[in-house]
């Protein structure tokens, strides 16, 4: 595809040819006026990109990373006829994981690595979904036994509050146990909390709507089970696309989240994302544990206390009962 106008086409296809670079007449995009250039390559990049899969665009124009972008495939820019500012200029307003070569060595690699980048994605989302799993399972398991011994502390501090409303250093204790003990349940729950795992909303809390909380109750109306552009939304909207959207579904999916095609790039976020979600759970687990650990340590010497004034009741009884005797 070239911003030549096609009264150059035989030149162009010599020129190719003469070069080794095996190219058909109906392989050679060109424009009918060369005012059309840069619009020609942005729109018909776009087409291309709805018929074949793009490995990548390469070229040596601003114009070329455009067409790229608008058409949200990898861009490779070779910048021999370019300027160092020129390049420079480029890559800044870039936002795509652009890559920049200063020879068809590079570029090469460049393909090779993109061509490679979605089997090392496969290969990234089965590690990484069995490690994010497996970490998730050990803090909702101890989320569970939290939340579990936290409710008996509370059901027992709640009942023995009620029952002996005598003020003392002991009921104090336990009310101060009971508080503790809620507490560490609030966070605990917390830590049950939904969060998004990929995308500039990784890690933070899965908002939900009053409707919704009916519609997964009553499993109905459809609409409110998910919020817009969910995954499940996603999911469907993809299920009536066509094999084509279907094929390359997931290379949509990591673009429209890290706006880049760049292997490395996705790698590294991916591994950086998923580790802040587990992190942003894992806060909320350990704050939830300390309580509960706290609330144990209260109620241990609320029994102490406890024991220690019924033995020395006990004590001081018999001591009165022998003298009474003794008298």
């Amino acid at each position: 595809m070239t911003a030549r106008q096609s009264n150059l086409r035989e030149v162009t296809l010599s020129e190719l040819l003469r070069n080794n670079i095996p190219c058909q007449e109906r392989e050679l995009w060109m424009p009918s006026s060369s005012d059309q250039g840069g619009e020609f390559k942005f729109q018909n990049v776009r087409k291309l990109s709805l018929e074949r899969q793009i490995v990548a665009v390469i070229g040596d124009r601003p114009e070329d990373i455009k067409a790229a972008q608008g058409a949200a495939v990898p861009a490779i820019l070779f910048k021999s006829t370019l300027k160092d500012p020129e390049v420079e200029a480029i890559v800044r307003a870039d936002r795509s994981g652009l890559i920049v070569c200063s020879s068809w060595t590079e570029i090469a690699t460049a393909v090779e690595k993109l061509q490679s980048g979605s089997a090392q994605m496969a290969l990234l989302r089965t590690l990484f979904s069995e490690q994010y799993g497996s970490w998730l399972r050990d803090i909702d398991e101890k989320m569970k036994i939290v939340v579990a011994v936290a409710a008996v502390i509370v059901a027992f501090c709640g009942g023995e509050l009620h029952e002996n409303a005598s003020y003392d250093f002991g009921w104090w204790l336990l009310l101060l146990t009971l508080i503790v003990s809620s507490l560490a349940t609030v966070y605990a729950v917390r830590g049950f909390t939904s969060r998004y795992s990929s995308g500039t909303l990784s890690s933070s809390p899965v908002r939900t709507q009053l409707k919704q909380v009916f519609a997964v109750l009553l499993g109905w109306p459809q609409k409110w089970l998910h919020l817009p552009n969910d995954a499940i939304a996603e999911y469907r909207a993809i299920q009536h696309a066509s094999e084509r959207e279907q094929a390359s579904a997931h290379l949509k999916f990591f673009y429209d989240r890290y706006r880049t095609h760049n292997p490395d790039a996705l790698l590294n976020l991916r591994m950086l994302e998923l580790r802040a979600t587990n992190y942003s759970k894992l806060y909320a687990e350990r704050i939830a544990s300390n309580l509960l650990i706290l609330a144990i340590t209260l109620i241990v010497l609320w029994a102490l206390r406890s024991a220690g004034a019924h033995v020395a009741h006990k004590t001081i009884g018999a001591v009165l009962d022998l003298l009474k005797r003794a008298r």
